[in-house]
């Protein structure tokens, strides 16, 4: 790890948000204060959640398209120092009936643990992401955050860091498209 640029007992780390549609990754520089340094930043359409809504069930297609995507992270992770990948798994994790056996397989090819979070750590972590930058002004700032996922769309609203309320609903761009555009054009 290059601790000139995460600083003196600073701390190179990767987060990994495994979405219904897309797989995100951010590898950042914690320092002693709190501060945070983006070092990368990637995100891949791996469409995780392909047939999850209909089936309930992570397609076996998708546990190789997947672990390609996470196989390249890591790798990417690895390179740069990273010291440890935080992987959390949303909205089509959450559905699927065989949710064990594919971060079972991810943990066996890989040796990365995926955190499956509830809807309301979803909103939660959104917000506190969206309004990190923000929150450092002389007065605390009221904030909404909308997030429109593939599988959920979270709703938060807080006060600087503090969150008010959160809301997380089934409605998200894959979920909508394959229940309702069957076709493409879409029919009348």
């Amino acid at each position: 790890m290059d601790r000139a640029v995460c600083g003196k007992n600073g701390m190179r780390l990767t987060s990994i948000d495994i979405g219904t549609n897309t797989i995100l990754m951010l590898i950042a520089d914690a320092g002693p204060g709190g501060e945070i340094g983006v070092v990368r930043d990637e995100h891949t359409i791996a469409r995780l959640g392909k047939g999850v809504d209909e089936n309930r069930m992570i397609l076996p297609a998708t546990f190789e398209r997947v672990l390609n995507v996470l196989e390249r992270f890591k790798r990417i992770s690895d390179e740069s120092g990273s010291m440890k990948i935080l992987a959390r798994g949303t909205s089509a994790l959450r559905d699927a009936k065989n949710q064990s056996e594919f971060t079972g397989f991810i943990r066996q090819k890989l040796g990365i643990d995926i955190e499956v979070i509830s809807g309301d750590e979803e909103a939660e972590l959104n917000y506190i992401g969206a309004v990190a930058d923000s929150v450092n002004k002389p007065r605390p700032q009221n904030f909404a955050v909308l997030d429109i996922g593939g599988g959920s769309t979270e709703l938060t609203e807080g006060t600087g860091f503090e969150v008010k309320s959160k809301r997380s609903v089934d409605m998200g761009s894959v979920r909508i498209t394959e229940r309702f555009l069957k076709s493409s054009p879409p029919s009348s």
